[in-house]
């Protein structure tokens, strides 16, 4: 049975990437374009094995009308290549990612995640934009400490 660590080894070692920031940090960070930086990362009970790429920062963006864009493209995976959407709570970046369990991993399987992700990260930054420019997505500078919200994250949505 091929493993993920064996097949991010080999992947390592074909590309001639620096196995140090795999093995320090615990991620292995590939940039597939100037936009697009992939991160691979395996739990540490080498179990699952988690593919993820920021899109973009969208804190700057009305939340409501972006996020039921995004609830709809990850409708079964539709339009996200069956990746995930999620949001870093820390730095507001859209995130896809998708996670595998390792007993299924294999490397046709390793290469066509990396080129689906590829595909979906530049994908969606188009669409983000695109959707910005067809509708007004900014937030207002005023809002979210003189409009009445109990906080000044951006993503909170009054009840």
């Amino acid at each position: 049975m091929i493993n993920s660590m064996n097949i991010i080894n080999q992947f390592i070692k074909d590309f001639k990437l620096d196995p140090s920031s795999f093995e320090q940090e615990g991620y292995l960070r590939l940039h597939t374009n100037e936009t697009c930086k992939i991160h691979i990362q395996i739990n540490d009970d080498k179990t699952l094995i988690t593919f993820f790429s920021e899109v973009t920062d969208i804190s700057k963006y009305d939340q409501l009308d972006l996020y039921k864009r995004l609830l709809t493209a990850t409708y079964f995976g539709q339009e996200t290549n069956q990746f995930h959407f999620g949001v870093n709570p820390e730095t507001y970046k859209l995130v896809l990612f998708k996670t595998i369990n390792d007993e299924v991993m294999n490397e046709g399987m390793f290469e066509n995640i990396l080129n689906s992700l590829t595909q979906a990260v530049i994908t969606w930054q188009e669409k983000i934009v695109n959707l910005v420019s067809q509708k007004d997505l900014f937030v207002e500078a005023s809002r979210g400490s003189s409009s009445g919200n109990k906080s000044s994250n951006p993503f909170f949505l009054p009840v």
